[in-house]
């Protein structure tokens, strides 16, 4: 349904090439006049319909096609209250901001400061001395994704003093490798694990600084006006049962492009697998669509990849589930290695018996140069699969 496109002069190239193929209408920023500034009216303050579209964002397409989840002014609004109310945002924070605008993490980052009157540090795209200065300069949080963090800590390394202004790390888009947390927790940087999705216009759990240590692996609490609970066959699970993760409260989307819109304050099914404990941290497992059931047993890929990255020559993995006509699935792993090249199979065989029952431990380990993800640092298992299947 896009008719026109409006660029800048660094992306003439990549406009022209988009009209071509789309018959757009370009419109160079060079050409658009400023509009007088409007007399500011004292007297009242202008009031937004709620229910009216601020945006349509497109999912991210990691288990298939993307669609264009409706947003609405009342999501983003409800979705920056509760995240204020949580973190108990403060008039002059500094937020910094890497994350792209044309996804949720990045765009609520806009609304939570226009709501609370914070500073947002907007960076074009993500450097990690980039983001160590802005800290160091006192901004007070930061949203990234694990692999933007890792490459933070690369470059600080063990004696990097993290400044007290920053009161928060704000992690999300794919699962935070424990590892990394624990790294984290050695070096005291002030790391938020979060849950969220474009459906719940961004943050729906989040984890505090201060439990961190004591709930390795969650996703935190509900934060104020939003509701979750786990699903499976209908039923409301007990703690601890994994099953689908569901989302309520007034920070859920209207509904997809071209679909029927949502009734307001329906559960949602965000597709994605987890358990709350008995205290009620939710635990974000993998995504249901990603599960590989193996013989009759489900493995979860998410679990396989997190006891591929406690082995301290694995850099980054991905596991995905492959046809076998005996078991119906295998896992097999791609892996970005450091060790002594050839050597991965047997070392990670060794080490995956020792932390995994044997039914989840990969048929193969396959050394890649890089493993594929979105601009959001979510991983892409479609691509991952493509890779294998051509090994």
């Amino acid at each position: 349904g896009v008719t026109t496109l409006v660029y800048d002069e660094p992306r003439t190239d990549l406009a022209l090439d988009l009209a071509s193929k789309l018959d757009l209408r370009l419109i160079p920023m060079s050409e658009i006049e400023e509009p007088a500034p409007e007399p500011v009216n004292t007297t009242r303050t202008p009031l937004i319909d709620l229910d009216r579209e601020a945006a349509i964002l497109f999912t991210s397409g990691t288990t298939g096609r993307p669609k264009g989840a409706r947003i609405t002014y009342g999501n983003l609004w409800y979705s920056a209250a509760g995240s204020a109310l949580f973190l108990g945002h403060q008039p002059g924070d500094a937020w910094l901001a890497t994350l792209s605008l044309h996804h949720i993490g990045g765009l609520s980052i806009l609304y939570r400061a226009a709501l609370g009157g914070a500073t947002v540090d907007l960076h074009e795209r993500f450097e990690p001395e980039a983001v160590i200065a802005a800290i160091e300069s006192g901004a007070a949080y930061v949203s990234l994704v694990p692999t933007m963090l890792q490459r933070v800590l690369d470059v600080t390394g063990t004696h990097f003093v993290w400044p007290p202004t920053l009161r928060g790390v704000l992690l999300g888009g794919a699962a935070t490798p424990v590892a990394l947390i624990e790294q984290c927790l050695r070096l005291g940087v002030p790391i938020l694990p979060t849950y969220g999705l474009t459906e719940s216009s961004s943050q729906a759990a989040t984890l505090r600084a201060s439990e961190v240590a004591g709930h390795l692996g969650s996703s935190g609490k509900a934060l104020p006006l939003t509701e979750l609970r786990i699903r499976a066959n209908g039923i409301e699970l007990d703690p601890g049962e994994t099953g689908e993760i569901e989302v309520r409260g007034p920070s859920v989307f209207a509904g997809y492009l071209g679909e029927s819109l949502r009734e307001p304050l329906q559960w949602f099914g965000t597709g994605d697998a987890g358990y709350v404990d008995d205290q009620g941290f939710l635990y974000v497992v993998d995504r249901r669509s990603d599960l590989i059931v193996s013989g009759g047993e489900n493995v979860y890929p998410a679990e396989v990849e997190r006891a591929l990255l406690t082995h301290p020559h694995v850099r980054d993995a991905a596991v995905v589930g492959v046809s076998d006509e005996s078991w119906g699935a295998r896992p097999v792993a791609a892996i970005v290695w450091s060790g002594e090249r050839g050597q991965a199979g047997l070392e990670l065989a060794a080490h995956c018996r020792a932390v995994l029952a044997s039914f989840k431990i990969p048929d193969r380990f396959v050394e890649i140069a890089e493993i594929p993800r979105s601009p959001a640092g979510k991983l892409l298992r479609r691509r991952v699969r493509a890779l294998l299947e051509a090994s």
